[in-house]
């Protein structure tokens, strides 16, 4: 069995406040933005988890949330955003798999209306929740 803890990474730094999230496998970053993550994912859309939303916009390939949630951040940010290529909503029990081969599927979550966990599978097997 492999450790979560290889896979898992929050990073946040004090004084710099240019990448905040939780980094998941090699490619996914939840609720904020990392350097080289090419997947965002947001959980709901709270102002602490939405923060670095409009970086993801220009840095990520995909940014993914639930329908509810991505038709917040269109409501929040502007109807320019829902016409971006890379933002898309994804379905609860729907799969997304990245160009790295880790699989992305929201749960919800019962937190705030359209709030989900966030399940990664890595390209080894690790799964993540």
């Amino acid at each position: 069995m492999n450790n979560w803890q290889n896979y898992v990474d929050i990073i946040c730094h004090d004084f710099d406040t240019t990448e905040c999230g939780v980094k998941i496998g090699n490619s996914v970053v939840c609720d904020g933005y990392v350097k080289n993550s090419n997947v965002a994912v947001f959980s709901h859309y709270h102002s602490d988890h939405i923060k670095y939303f409009q970086k993801t916009l220009t840095t990520c390939d995909k940014i993914l949330a639930s329908k509810i949630t991505y038709d917040a951040l269109v409501a929040i940010y502007g109807k320019y955003v829902g016409f971006r290529q890379n933002f898309q909503a994804l379905d609860f029990n729907e799969t997304y798999t990245t160009d790295t081969g880790e699989k992305i599927t929201l749960y919800p979550s019962n937190h705030v209306p359209g709030s989900a966990q966030i399940f990664v599978e890595t390209h080894d097997g690790t799964r993540i929740l």
